[in-house]
């Protein structure tokens, strides 16, 4: 008989401390969910605040996307740089 209760209280407290571990995964879960939803938000508002700066029409923000989406910019806005950094150090020189 003693070993029956022995289990029987085994059981028992496996079966809580399972159920507490499943609580506190469910509650990790939701907050992971909330964070998330929070660092969207951000993004958002970063995002939102940096097209603001620009003060472009949305038809603008538009083409800019296209014109992001299908050509090479960035290979544009470095040439550019470049070519500042180049008439900057024409400038010292003379």
């Amino acid at each position: 008989m003693k070993k029956l209760d022995k289990a029987i209280e085994d059981y028992e407290k496996a079966k809580e401390k399972a159920e507490l571990l499943t609580k506190r995964a469910e509650d990790a879960v939701k907050k992971m969910k909330q964070c998330e939803a929070q660092k969207i938000e951000a993004e958002n508002m970063e995002y939102a605040a940096i097209v603001r700066e620009m003060q472009l029409s949305i038809p603008e923000l538009r083409a800019l996307q296209n014109q992001l989406k299908t050509g090479l910019p960035h290979q544009t806005v470095l040439e550019e740089m470049k070519e500042e950094e180049h008439e900057e150090n024409e400038q010292s020189k003379g």
